[in-house]
């Protein structure tokens, strides 16, 4: 029987991608009405702290976005066909 093998992972951009999902969870729950109660009851450290947060995460997310992207196309052969496809294909997946 053959070894089917996983597509590459990478640990690190995983967690990553869950600390800044996290991050702007957070900075978008600290803006909304009934949980600012909540979040006034929080030292102004962590509130600083997850207002920033929540605008690095984005960031992140930009950077891991690129990242992805590029490492997925490292052995595509640059054809028009290919980046109409590749096109296509995020289109599908960002609607």
């Amino acid at each position: 029987m053959a070894e089917v093998t996983k597509p590459d992972r990478f640990a690190f951009i995983d967690a990553l991608r869950g600390i800044a999902a996290l991050a702007v969870t957070g900075f978008h729950l600290s803006s909304g009405g009934a949980s600012k109660q909540f979040f006034s009851r929080l030292p102004v450290w962590m509130t600083s702290g997850i207002e920033w947060g929540g605008h690095l995460g984005v960031v992140v997310f930009f950077v891991i976005s690129g990242f992805v992207m590029a490492y997925s196309l490292r052995a595509a052969e640059p054809t028009v066909s290919y980046l109409c496809r590749f096109l296509a294909r995020r289109l599908v997946r960002l609607a």
